[in-house]
Order: structure tokens, then sequence, then C-alpha cells
């Protein structure tokens, strides 16, 4: 088996003759200087017993032991084991026990908490690294700094991995109607090295996050009725709104004084108030509408509601041990990320909240920079942040030529018009490569409120990629589902009914779904079945934009025409002239790995590679797989690089690709060096065994 010695491998640094190209322009950057002293901090590491698995509870126990360090607010806590003073502790090891009182609780849990010295962290390593004394980025150093800026906002503040939040600013909250989510906004934070010295990255960061709300409401606005009005009719509501809810965090006040209790929800009983009675203290059998009534004088309005079952240790799988409490005494919790597919509405909210111009951007950032300067811990550190942005020279580079061909003139290349940066006019213009769409077919969700507009649509696509030299014959098979009507169907089965209908040569050509909504959750489930089950191609259309011809009109056909033309492996376009990197047979990748929602440890992480295939750049290889939790480095990349190396062989005359331009995305910080060392690695393996002594050339540093 050929194998392939790890690869020395550096970060490539910044040439020393700068780019001249497009025009320059001064601009404003989200970083702000840091100062700071060149001084040794003691890194120290922190264990408790029992195990702890809060950060808020492991920031609570450190605050209560901090006036045993000894050095005033010069310390910061990374939430779990990580402690970093800016003197060294007096007492070494250290060992207290701390008493932790919670609200609803008869007696303090006792916690033992030893600290112990790891090392000491040179800062003025960080500045041998700036001067260009050494190529090593000291990351230690760094991830000590990062803890000191980020210890007061997380525990001022609702921390997020890197970001702040402020729940209790109105203005940082955007509520979403007729819906249970809501958009955060708060601040990402990070320090950075650069030639220029340190800075701290601010920048703004956005989150969905369950409403605060009563429970009543809550399941109401699930249900889409209103809190009076709602009723469970039947066992599958219970069953349904049960599954939705298990696993939320919700808090209580009547047994605590008016202080919150955090529970955790179980599921929904089959009983309600009313209906459920148990023996109380005094031994006599009692509804818990009556409970409530004689033990904490609450009326409670709603007793025909189910009860919600709470998760308790004492229960151990005992569901009649469970908890029972009055669904409209319960409340979200504050700050739960929600990790759910957002709808429609929520992905709008979302971008509204984060996508603003400039000057709107600049002040919401501005915003942050008080939550990094004023701060005692920064200061008993020894450190300053500026108040004002670092202004920089930026060049606009101009626009690509693109070149298409010419139906007039027997298809002879030609360039295409651009008024806009980015925007090219494609009128009497024809793709490089049309193909033609033969052996394919529709899968319509019909919504009678909206209209069935498919043969129109269909015609005017095809008249449209008849201009730009496609062949877009009538669909072989053309199959509608009412999805009010017709809801059992599932869309797997409705999908391989598809694909089997139309008869190909090998296989269909590509599936088109016409859908009536923009469900994020249907599309997601669309498009793998086509890529992993059914191996075909697939285009979705919202019918709401393919039946207005008159709002959604040429512009949307031709969009939809590209993608069409790319699926069934043709070339749209070429950029004109050769590209500097493409002068010999060359792969340009593109890599990535895309983790679940914040807070969301048991889904696979998702890797994928795209890879090109001709020398324009212009038509790609693909290929995706699920690896481990939140794993920053692509697990198969070896399998999946030598999957895109022998399709390119073979799409181009039996030519192995000389150079590779690896373009990676995805790689958390702190991790850029480990990632390269071992996805390069990857790369080498995957060569060497298509060939022993294959050897194509990796990204090149910049030469200076």
């Amino acid at each position: 088996m050929a194998t392939c010695v790890a690869p020395q491998f550096r970060l490539a640094t910044r040439p020393q003759q700068r780019g001249t190209s497009g025009r320059s322009h001064k601009v404003l950057a989200n970083f702000y200087k840091l100062k700071y002293q060149e001084q040794v901090l003691w890194q120290y590491q922190v264990d408790v017993t029992p195990e702890v698995k809060s950060k808020n509870t492991m920031r609570e126990l450190i605050e209560k032991v901090s006036p045993q360090f000894g050095v005033g607010k010069g310390y910061a806590y990374d939430g779990m084991h990580a402690l970093f003073t800016s003197k060294e502790l007096a007492i070494q090891p250290l060992e207290s026990r701390v008493e932790v009182h919670k609200e609803g609780q008869k007696t303090a849990k006792l916690f033992t908490i030893k600290i112990r010295l790891v090392s000491s962290v040179d800062l003025s390593m960080l500045q041998g690294y700036v001067r260009g004394e050494t190529k090593d980025l000291p990351q230690v150093a760094l991830q000590a700094l990062d803890v000191v800026l980020r210890h007061q906002g997380s525990i001022k503040f609702f921390p997020m991995r890197r970001s702040f939040f402020y729940p209790d600013r109105k203005e940082t909250i955007s509520p979403i109607p007729r819906s249970n989510v809501e958009v955060l906004t708060g601040h990402f934070q990070s320090v950075r090295a650069s030639e220029g010295g340190l800075a701290i990255n601010i920048d703004l960061s956005a989150v969905a996050v369950r409403k605060a709300i009563n429970l009543v409401e809550f399941i109401a606005t699930e249900l889409k009725t209103s809190p009076d009005r709602l009723l469970f009719r039947d066992r599958a509501t219970l069953e349904a709104v049960s599954k939705e809810i298990k696993g939320i965090r919700i808090q209580t006040t009547h047994t605590t004084g008016g202080h919150e209790r955090n529970h955790r929800i179980f599921g929904l009983a089959p009983e309600t108030p009313d209906s459920y009675k148990f023996t109380d203290e005094r031994g006599n059998k009692i509804s818990v509408t009556e409970y409530f009534r004689t033990r904490y004088h609450i009326q409670l309005k709603r007793p025909d509601l189910p009860l919600v079952m709470v998760e308790h240790p004492r229960a151990e799988g005992d569901l009649s041990k469970l908890p029972r409490v009055p669904m409209e005494l319960c409340f979200i919790a504050p700050g739960q990320v929600y990790k759910k597919t957002m709808n429609k509405d929520e992905r709008t909210a979302m971008l509204k909240a984060t996508c603003l111009d400039p000057p709107d951007r600049y002040r919401q950032i501005q915003f942050g920079v008080p939550v990094a300067r004023e701060d005692p811990h920064m200061q008993a550190f020894g450190l300053d942040a500026s108040n004002d942005m670092i202004d920089i020279t930026a060049r606009a580079l101009p626009h690509p030529t693109l070149v298409y061909r010419d139906p007039r003139q027997k298809g002879r290349e030609v360039t295409a018009q651009s008024d806009v940066q980015g925007k090219w006019n494609l009128m009497n213009l024809a793709f490089m490569e049309p193909k033609a769409l033969k052996f394919w077919g529709v899968l319509v969700f019909v919504d009678k409120r909206q209209g069935d507009a498919t043969e129109e649509f269909l015609q005017r696509l095809a008249r449209q990629g008849s201009g730009y030299g496609m062949t877009i014959t009538p669909p072989q098979v053309i199959h509608r589902v009412d999805r009010l009507a017709e809801p059992s169907k599932s869309m797997p089965e409705l999908m391989q009914q598809l694909a089997a209908q139309i008869k190909a040569p090998d296989r269909p050509q590509l599936l088109m779904v016409i859908l009536p909504d923009e469900d994020a959750g249907r599309y997601g489930e669309i498009k793998r079945l086509s890529d992993c089950i059914i191996g075909v191609p697939s285009q979705c259309i919202q019918s709401w934009k393919a039946f207005d011809a008159r709002k959604f009109g040429d512009q949307y056909l031709a969009n939809i025409c590209l993608k069409l033309n790319s699926k069934l492996g043709g070339m749209n376009w070429k950029i004109q002239g050769n590209l500097v990197c493409m002068t010999k047979p060359t792969i340009v990748f593109g890599a990535d790995v895309h983790h679940p929602g914040a807070g969301d440890m048991a889904r696979p992480s998702v890797a994928s590679l795209v890879g090109s295939m001709d020398m324009f750049a212009s038509q790609y290889y693909s290929s995706i797989t699920v690896q481990d939790n939140r794993v920053e480095n692509i697990q198969e990349l070896e399998g999946m690089m030598r999957d895109a190396l022998v399709v390119f062989y073979q799409r181009n005359g039996k030519r192995k690709p000389d150079q590779l331009f690896i373009i990676r995305d995805g790689v958390g910080e702190g991790q850029y060096e480990e990632v390269a060392r071992k996805e390069l690695q990857a790369i080498q393996t995957a060569a060497a065994k298509l060939e022993a002594n294959y050897r194509p050339r990796p990204l090149a540093r910049p030469k200076p």
C-alpha cells in the first residue's frame, strides 16, 4: 500500500510586493488595536468534583473561590478547565470546598475545587510573531488573551462560543410574528494577530432562540390557534405536541416565592388538573386543581389542558413518579437556542437582523466596543483596546469578462456586457456548451388557492432555454399531488415513483419539483433523496414565482436555465483569456465542513468537496460525506480526493493534474495549522495511491 510521509507545512505569509490592480479606497475594518504588556501569565487547570457540565455553574464556583487567589481582578476563566492569572497564586495547588444553593432545593450542594499550575505564558512571544521574527503563531498566548477578554462578558451577558448576546436589552430582540422564535443580536469578539500588531475583531452576531413566553401561548402558536381556543381533541394531537416540546427548559415560580425554578419537559400527561388526583401531605385524595387552590391560593384558569410532566432523577423511568405541573404555570426559560430548521418568516427575520448596510453595521458594531473595553479584568491584566476601527487601504478589483456564444453569428464567441459589477446581460447570447433535456419528469405539489399553471410555465421555460441553445423537450411525466388531499404520501415514495416512470437509456436526467411554499425542511428532504438515494439531479421551483409570468419573467427563467444546463453537464460561460493558475492541468478545489446548530452535539457534521474538471474552472465534480460531530478536519478527505482525481483523469484525456489549488473554509480559529497538516497528508496519500511517484504540487506560498 502506498503511503506518504507527513508533509512539512507552514502557513503562507503576506508578500512584500503588494498588488496594484483595481481602484484604491480607504475603508474601516472592524478591528480595534489592542495594547498589552509583555508580561508572563500563569495557566492553571481547574477540576471540580462532582462533575459539573454547566459553564454557568462552573463560573459561579470560580467566582466564589476567587478571593483566595490573592490577585484581585487579575484572573480569567473559560468556564471549563482553563484559568489564567496575572500573577502566580500564593497557594499551590489550591483546594477549596464550596456550597451552592439553588432556588427550590432544600439543601445546598457541596463541590470540591482543585486548581493546579500547568504552565506560564510569555506574552513577549506575540511580539516576536508580529515583528516577523518567528513564523509560528503562539496560540496559547492568544487563547489566554481571548479568555481574559471574554471573562467579564461571559458572566454579565448570554455567552455563546465567541459571541455575547443581551436578552435584557429590548433593542437587541427581533420578535417574529406568528412564531415561537425570535432573533437575538449580539457581538462576536476575538483577539487576532497581524503584521500591524494585536487587535480585537468585533462583529455582529445573531442567533435564533425560543421566545420566553407562557407554555400555553407557546403551544397555541405551534397549533396555529389562540391560547383561549387551545384544545386537545384527540390523542394524536397530544402525542405530537408532547414530542415537539420534549426537552425544552421551562420555569415555574409557584413553589419558590416568585423566584424561578428550572425544569426540563418530559412530555404531556393524558390527565388534566381536574382529572388527575393524588394523595396530599395530609393523606387526602385531591385533584391538582383543588391542590393549587388550597396550597398556593392559585385558581387555575385552564384546568382542562393536559398536565406537563417534567424530568426528575428519582423517577428512574417510571412515568407515574414524574412531577406534574399545570400548563398555565409553565414559562419557557430564556436563552434557549432554536436548533430546528427555520421557516421562511424566521429566515427573513434573521437576514433582516444581520444584513445591514455599512453605516448601520458600523453603528451596531460600535455598540459592542464598551463590552470589550470597560472591563476591570482586562485592566488588571494591563490590556487596553482602542475606541476606533482600524482604517486600511483596500482595492476594488475589476470584474472578469465572461464569454458566451452568439447564436446570430453561428455560435461565435462573444463577451457579455456588464453595466454593473457582478451582473451580465445575456440578451441574444447562448451558453458555451448547451445541453439537451429529454429524459425528465415533474412533481407538482398543487395548492388550489394558487392555481396550477404548470404547462404554461414549462412552455415558457422551453422557449427561454432555446434562446440559450438548450433543447428542452416536454417532460415524460407530470405527477400532481394535492398536498391537502394526499398528506399521507411520503416524499421518498413520490420521488421514487416519479423516477421509475421516466424511460431513459441509462437514468433520468433531472427531477423537477414544483413547491407551493418555501418549506426548508421539504427542500432539504428532496435534495437528500435526489442526491443520495435516487442518484438523479433535482431542481426545486417555487410555484408562486413560476406561475407569475408578469412579476417573475425572463430573468427568473434565465436563472433556472443556468442551473439546469450546469446540472446536465453543460458549460454556461468561460472567463476571457487564460487564467494565471490554469496554464497547466490544474484542479481548483473548494472544501468545507458544516457543523450542526449551536449546542447540538448529537447530529453529525457534513463535509463537502468540489473540484474543477476543465481548464476554464467552469465544470465541477462534487462529493459529500458525514463525519463525527464538530470535527474540523475532513475525515474522509483521502477517499474524496482520490475520486475527484480519477474523474479529472477520465475527463481530460487520461491526463493527471499537475497542481491543486485548495480553497478551504470552515476552519475554527487556532486549528488552521493542525487541519492543514492532516488534510495535506490525506491529499498526498490519495495521489500516491493512484500512482506511486505521483506528487501534484500543493498550493504554493506567495513569493515575496
